[in-house]
Parts: structure tokens; sequence; C-alpha cells
């Protein structure tokens, strides 16, 4: 099997969902292909099957080669998708980062680090996390100035809407400090500011997602509004609006049963299943009055 045909073999497989067996075949293409094209259209469906937290590092790696080389072969759809995501990676790191610093921070009576070797580990977190920052926003600033077409458009979009949630809830546990009460620990808001800039992010990023719906719709692929409301029902359920998440999860489904997208259909059916959702919120919704724009 030539490598082309067994590069299609890896595409049809995660089309189909089967993302495991994808990423092993994509990955032997990858590291094997002397074809920069054929190394380019791999890195962009590979990244698609790398998991954010497991293949963190080598996400990273392989959206700086596929930039380098798509950059050479001015592949401007590729260098958009590659960039929207390196940034997305960067910016997930950031919450890590963030409870990190939480963990060797003093509380509110204490004014100096105990020991100099956790005000050092502070600081160089701390050096990370603004490096970090500074480049996911330069990768998305680059991505998002580059021509495009409507599909490639749709993609930059929801990648985009990822990377504004992901400051959303850095910002949002960044401003939050625990506090006990009735004998069990909340968490109180002690930087409004930061709370308020997180509120922002937030809501940039759901803009984001409906701006999708309609680049999706414009590139001819009646399927693009299910992706981008079952991505909306995921924001709302992180930041635990449930019932906000569950109609824009519904409107996932039921797009996603009217146009065939399985595995849409059996992950809103998986988050249904969890007891929280049932009960707040429920699945009694008459389907007919449901419409996907």
């Amino acid at each position: 099997m030539s490598t082309r045909a067994k590069y299609n073999e890896a595409v049809e497989l995660h089309q189909k969902g089967d993302f495991e067996r994808a990423k092993v075949l994509l990955l032997e293409i990858y590291n094997s292909t002397h074809d920069t094209n054929l190394k380019i259209d791999s890195a962009v469906s590979l990244i698609s099957c790398l998991n954010q937290v497991d293949d963190h590092q080598l996400m990273l790696q392989v959206c700086n080669e596929g930039i380098r080389q798509a950059r050479s072969q001015n592949r401007k759809d590729a260098l958009v998708l590659l960039l929207m995501r390196r940034a997305v990676t960067l910016l997930q790191k950031l919450s890590l980062i963030v409870w990190a610093q939480k963990n060797i921070t003093l509380v509110e009576t204490w004014f100096q680090f105990s020991h100099e070797q956790e005000k050092e580990e502070y600081e160089h977190l701390q050096q990370l996390f603004e490096q970090h920052q500074k480049d996911a926003l330069e990768s998305t600033t680059e991505a998002m100035s580059l021509p495009m077409d409507e599909t490639v458009r749709f993609h930059a979009l929801l990648e985009d809407a990822h990377a504004k949630e992901q400051i959303a809830e850095t910002l949002n546990l960044a401003s939050a400090r625990p506090k006990k009460r009735f004998g069990k620990i909340w968490m109180k808001v002690a930087n409004p500011e930061q709370h308020k800039l997180s509120r922002k992010f937030l809501k940039e990023a759901r803009s984001l997602y409906h701006d999708a719906v309609k680049a999706g719709l414009a590139s001819g692929d009646k399927t693009t509004p299910t992706y981008c409301y079952y991505q909306l029902g995921l924001s709302y359920r992180i930041f635990f609006q449930f019932w906000r998440a569950r109609y824009y999860l519904m409107r996932a489904k039921y797009g996603a049963k009217k146009h065939g997208v399985d595995r849409i259909t059996n992950a809103v059916e998986q988050i249904f299943s969890d007891l929280r959702m049932k009960k707040i919120g429920g699945e009694s919704v008459d389907h007919r009055d449901i419409t996907v724009d």
C-alpha cells in the first residue's frame, strides 16, 4: 500500500471516529514520509486525533514542525489550522501552571515564602505562564490575519473559541480562593478584576462559536452547526450552566441524528447519562421544536 493510500485510509478512520487507529497510521506516515506536502497533510490530520492532555508534548512538536513546513510550502490553509491548535495547546497548559502556583501560594496572613526554593519555583512558573500566553496570542493573531476560505475559517473560529475559553477558565481559576464555610470548602472570588476579565473572554468565545456556525453553513457543509452546538453545550456545562448546556446539547443531538454524525449523537447521550445532567435539565424536549440554523 502506498503512503498516500495509507493516508486516505487514516482519514476515513478519522471520519468514522476511530481516532486511535487513525492516530497510529498518521504517526507512521508523519515520521516516515519524505513528501513535504504529505507530511503537512498528516500533521493537520494528526492534531485532531491527539489528546490535549496525554499527548501535550507531541502535539506541540507536530504543530511547530508543521508550521515550519507549511510556511516553506506557502500552505496557508494548513498554517492557519496548525497555528490555532498550537495556541490552544499552549493555553491549556496555563490552568496547570496556575494550579501549581496555588499549591505554593501563601495564605492570606503570610507575607513571604517559607523557603527560598518555593519562591524560585513560583517565579519560574510565572515566567512559563507569561511565555506560553505570549506565544499563544501571537499564534492566534497571525493565524486569523491570513486569507482563508469558509471551510478553513470555520475550523479557525472553532479553535479561536477554544483558545478564548481556555483563557477564561484560567482566569476564573486564578481569581478564586478556597474558603471554609459550614464545614465545606467553597471557592470565593478574591480578584474581581480577573473574574470580570474571565467573563469577557468567555462571552467572546461563545460569540465565536456562533460565528463558526455561519462560516460552516457558508462553506456548504450542513453538519457544521452540530459541532458548534456540541462545543457550546460543553462550554456551558464546564461552567455549571446546566440549562443552557442542555439546550445546546439537544440541538447538537438533533442535528447529529438528522445528518448521521453518530459520534456526536453517542457523545451527547453519554453526557446525558450523567445523573446531574438528568436531574438538572433532563432530556424531555420535543425535537420538532428544535431547528438547525
